[in-house]
């Protein structure tokens, strides 16, 4: 796993000339050397916990691609010098309205530390994992930074380019299910977090649809195709609200010196250079992080020693092989050398890609002349190209200034009609007609995905007459609805079309809620699965969602109802539950159950009462402590049921324990949040007289993944148990849950305090006192706990008689 020190030894070897660097990765190095050893003089402290806690964050991440698909990102060591620059250093909160340090407000004095970096330019070649790390930072910053309501966007020139960046992440928490899988949700538009309300997706460079955003992290991938600085001026000005938000360029080196790509690495080189000087033009921004991997002027891009100052991941990601491949073919093809340049060693040269500055000394007079007729040549083309588009568009312009001017008549009279050559007639918004030679009319949606700087798209919507021209006017108007939304209309037809020609099924609805939703964060999901196969798959299974009426599902209940009435109403519940969950993910739409209650159906559990009496608890607790199978009680049964008799816990909190929740030194039972029903932890306090045996226990079951020492799942175990009445012969049922009844009831009857017996059950404290009070009670537990287990064991002792008491 990555550490702290790795980045701070790869400064160190940078520094000391170990690691082959460019002349501005040397001062980024250096000024993160420096800033280690004197940043607290100017208010700017290394947390180390802080810039740990990103690294541990990444052990989770896994590779998506390749033949590590899978596998757990191991991070590059010039990958954990970037994140603990930006994620480590910190500096004091001030109030800007009083100019004091904000202090903490837990008593301690200390002040609110935030994040000393705003803005980070990162510059390197392709191919050395940027999208890794760009994904990466999006899933922290999303639901890893303690940030509530996080917003974090992946943007770019196109949709399809800030979908890269999102995609990667999206794959990242499919591959990581139990991991990344529990902290995030997604659906084809956004990663999100319900707990935190927070949410990562992908943006296009719309500015004007981008207002009103309030950013926590944007990543902006290959800043170097925005053209304009629209896009980072936006984005910037939406992160002010937050106190440690992050705006993240990563990018490879391009040619256009107008554009915002340019202006940022300008900067970031005054930053690089006058961090600790003041020489003429340097800039001092200590919110302003900045790493360019690049050839230093002079660098012959040819030469393969100085590769690796642009490719820090050469060898490890990226391999030498290729990279020399591609350098030989630059050699000999110049239209090949503008990518090799920018693109695998990042060198900045002339804006005329075919003439770099260098080759004065390397290239032949032959060549010289060649590279100026291949320019000539292509520019006389361009000419030639705007001309024609020019006389074309200007043409389409008027066709389109009318809207609907095509009719049925006009379209019939071009149904078979033979011509020279393929015609297009314009409806209006949008919308044309392609007639090709043989007489064949096809309607067509012409429109661009971001504006004129992306390249045209003629989508097909089908043939007339099949198509009619009420109907294609329909799509037009839908598909213009959907670019407003920011949605590619071939993706929504072809998703549309996929679904009427195979509809989701009532079966394929119900476990995909099963498999994204209820394996993962509900108990029994094996048991919801076998009752939907035993009940619903066979009679309404195969039918197709969209088409399973009200009727069909009341027939469906109805069947149940006539042999388990409170199932049936049960599964109405979880069936309401999984639509809807299909309805939020856009898996499949119904609404026909939403209105259906439990009692149309079935009727609700009754609420049990069941209290064991004293002989019965004297029966149960002497079988419990036999040290044989008996026909009452099986070896499993009497481990499992002298948990839930002793600590009146529910069956769930005892099959999922492990000897990690068991502190023997204090004599505390903690069980995590994450097993206790209400999300918290719960501590119970082990009695005295029961120590002994769970030491025993543990001896036998210590090399076992859970402390009963075998595996039982709970609805088997609850069969099991729940039939130990009958074997006692006792004369009403009870169940495992039973338990907790006789718990609560016997230590209320003795005396003890409401707000101790509701803490040893586990559950949450209502009104005011939920709230305010967290008092754990602990001597009071502790007092109730030996009472209970010693009113056990006088029960088969024979001596009931309650002479000494704790309350």
């Amino acid at each position: 796993m990555a550490k702290v020190a790795d980045g701070i030894r790869y400064a160190e070897r940078v520094v000391a000339g170990e690691i082959v660097a460019g002349e501005f990765v040397r001062l980024a190095c250096q000024r993160f050397l420096d800033d280690l050893k004197y940043g607290e003089e100017r208010g700017i402290y290394f947390s180390e916990p802080r810039a740990q806690h990103i690294l541990n964050f990444y052990k989770f991440v896994p590779h998506v691609k390749g033949a590590l698909a899978g596998q757990p990102i191991e991070l590059m060591d010039w990958h954990v010098f970037i994140l603990i620059n930006i994620f480590g250093f910190v500096i004091p909160l001030v109030n800007e309205e009083t100019g004091e340090v904000v202090m903490r407000s837990d008593g301690s004095g200390r002040p609110v530390m935030v994040r000393r970096f705003r803005t980070a330019y990162n510059e390197v070649a392709r191919k050395n994992a940027k999208s890794t790390l760009s994904s990466g930072i999006g899933l922290y910053m999303t639901g890893a930074d303690g940030e509530g309501g996080a917003e974090v966007y992946s943007a770019a020139t196109t949709r399809d380019q800030a979908r890269i960046v999102f995609e990667d992440a999206k794959n990242m928490v499919r591959k990581a299910r139990s991991t990344l899988g529990r902290l995030f949700d997604f659906n084809k538009l956004a990663i999100y977090q319900e707990q935190s309300a927070s949410k990562f997706e992908p943006l296009s460079s719309d500015a004007n649809n981008l207002d009103g955003l309030n950013i926590h992290c944007a990543i902006i991938d290959e800043l170097h195709a925005h053209k304009t600085r629209d896009v980072w001026d936006v984005l910037e000005t939406a992160t002010g609200a937050r106190l440690q938000s992050l705006l993240f360029g990563i990018t490879t080196a391009g040619f256009n010196k107008e554009g915002i790509c340019y202006e940022q690495r300008d900067y970031a080189i005054k930053v690089l250079r006058g961090y600790n000087s003041d020489v003429e033009g340097a800039v001092k921004d200590d919110s302003y992080f900045a790493i360019i991997y690049t050839l230093d002027e002079g660098d012959d891009p040819f030469d393969e020693t100085v590769w690796q100052k642009a490719n820090p991941g050469l060898g490890i990601c990226k391999r030498w092989d290729d990279l020399r491949r591609l350098a030989k073919k630059a050699k000999e093809q110049v239209s090949a050398r503008v990518n090799f340049f920018t693109k695998k060693v990042t060198s900045r040269r002339n804006n005329s890609a075919t003439c770099p500055d260098f080759f004065s000394n390397q290239m032949k007079e032959k060549d010289f002349f060649l590279v100026r007729r291949f320019c000539f040549f292509w520019k006389v083309l361009a000419v030639f190209i705007i001309c024609v588009l020019h006389c074309v568009l200007q043409k389409r312009v008027i066709n389109h200034m009318a809207l609907n001017k095509l009719s049925d008549k006009k379209l019939r009279s071009l149904l078979g009609r033979r011509s020279e050559r393929q015609e297009t007639i314009a409806d209006g918004n949008g919308l044309s007609v392609r007639v090709s030679k043989y007489g064949c009319v096809s309607f067509v949606f012409f429109y661009r995905l971001a504006g004129r700087e992306t390249a045209p798209i003629w989508l097909t919507l089908g043939k007339y007459p099949d198509l009619s021209l009420k109907s294609a006017r329909e799509m037009r108007d839908q598909c213009r609805t959907w670019l407003a939304e920011g949605r590619d209309p071939r993706i929504q037809i072809k998703i549309e079309r996929e679904a009427t020609l195979q509809p989701v099924t009532v079966r394929e609805a119900l476990e995909y809620w099963l498999d994204n939703y209820a394996m993962d964060k509900r108990r029994g999901a094996e048991h919801i699965r076998q009752c939907f196969g035993k009940h619903i798959y066979p009679v309404i299974g195969h039918v197709p969602l969209s088409d399973c009426s009200i009727s069909m599902w009341i027939k469906c209940f109805d069947k149940i109802k006539k042999v388990a009435p409170v199932q049936a109403g049960a599964l109405l519940r979880i069936s309401k539950q999984a639509l809807k969950f299909c309805r939020v993910r856009k898996y499949a739409i119904s609404h026909e159950i939403d209105d259906l209650e439990v009692c149309d159906v079935g009727k609700k559990s009754a609420r049990r009462s069941r209290v064991l009496t004293d002989d019965e608890i004297r029966d149960l607790w002497r079988s419990i402590n036999t040290d044989y199978d008996n026909h009452e009680l099986s070896y499993e049964n009497r481990i499992i049921l002298r948990f839930l008799v002793v600590f009146g816990c529910r069956l769930s909190e005892v099959l999922l324990s492990s000897w990690v929740e068991w502190d023997f030194d204090k004599k505390l039972w903690r069980v995590p949040a994450d097993h206790s029903k209400n999300g918290r932890e719960i501590i119970r306090p082990i009695p005295d007289g029961m120590f002994n045996w769970l030491v025993t226990l543990k001896k036998i079951t210590g090399n076992k993944e859970n402390v009963i020492g075998f595996d039982m799942r709970q609805c088997t175990a609850s069969v099991t148990i729940g039939k130990t009445w009958k074997r006692m012969k006792h004369s009403e049922k009870w169940t495992a849950h039973d338990m907790r009844r006789v718990f609560a009831t016997k230590l209320s009857d003795h005396g003890f305090e409401h707000n101790v017996v509701e803490q040893l059950l586990g559950h949450t404290l209502g009104g005011v006192a939920g709230v305010y009070n967290r008092s754990q009670y602990m001597d009071r537990k502790k007092e109730a706990m030996n009472w209970w287990y010693d009113y056990l064991n006088k029960q088969i002792s024979g001596d009931s008689n309650d002479s000494n008491s704790y309350a």
